[in-house]
């Protein structure tokens, strides 16, 4: 893989718009540029969540509080590599000084099990099934805690 930091973009500088924006820690914000086309992996390089792994949506921008992976060769399976830097734990890797912070050659210095790209497809589909899986059941809960929470009001307003 081949790493880049992401582009400044302040808070002052978001222009209402439908591409998300990313940071060290996921979604940010919404602007109306992007500059990064695909989906991509994208890890926190400063502050309190340096070392977290995202993977970007298509049509995105990266903040320079993110490094993102700029090429990466056909035999890697992004999801794939998406949980291998999440089991790494790469926030153990940081820096600390004024602000904790990772180095793009911090992780390209480590070395990762890569199996054949059929395994790491077959691995992260199993991944993304079981995602979809919590996911759904999430959005169960928070109906039900929305249901249990009208119920109580109805019955204290009374």
């Amino acid at each position: 893989i081949k790493l880049s930091s992401g582009r400044g973009l302040t808070q002052n500088k978001f222009k209402k718009g439908n591409y998300n924006v990313f940071g060290g820690n996921g979604i940010v914000g919404k602007h109306n540029e992007f500059f990064l086309e695909k989906p991509t992996i994208v890890i926190g390089r400063v502050g309190a969540y340096c070392g977290e792994v995202h993977v970007t949506s298509p049509k995105s921008w990266v903040t320079d509080n993110g490094l993102y992976i700029k090429e990466k060769s056909e035999s890697v399976e992004i999801n794939y590599l998406y949980l291998t830097l999440i089991s790494l734990k790469l926030n153990q890797y940081a820096k600390v000084g004024g602000q904790p912070s990772i180095s793009q050659q911090d992780i390209l210095n480590l070395n990762i099990n890569l199996p054949n790209i059929e395994t790491q497809k077959k691995i992260s589909n199993e991944f993304i099934s079981y995602q979809k899986f919590i996911n759904t059941n999430k959005e169960i809960i928070v109906t039900h805690e929305d249901k249990i929470r009208k119920k109580i009001h109805s019955i204290w307003s009374n």
